[in-house]
């Protein structure tokens, strides 16, 4: 499987905001195991991913 199959593996409880920005867990898929990378704030609000992904807008593109 790729990573979008990644990304729809994902449920909201994979996704954690903290702090720090957002705990995700990605499930393992085929031959890529599981992992828990962390998103950090981004330095300016308007390309933020944890700001975008808490207010349900999409990052510019």
């Amino acid at each position: 499987m790729d990573r979008v199959a990644e990304v729809s593996a994902l449920n909201a409880e994979h996704i954690v905001l903290t702090d720090g920005g957002l705990e995700v867990h990605v499930p393992g898929m085929k031959a890529r195991p599981p992992r828990d990378p962390d998103v950090a704030h981004g330095e300016q609000p308007e390309f933020c991913p944890v700001l975008a992904g808490s207010s349900g807008r999409a990052p510019p593109t």
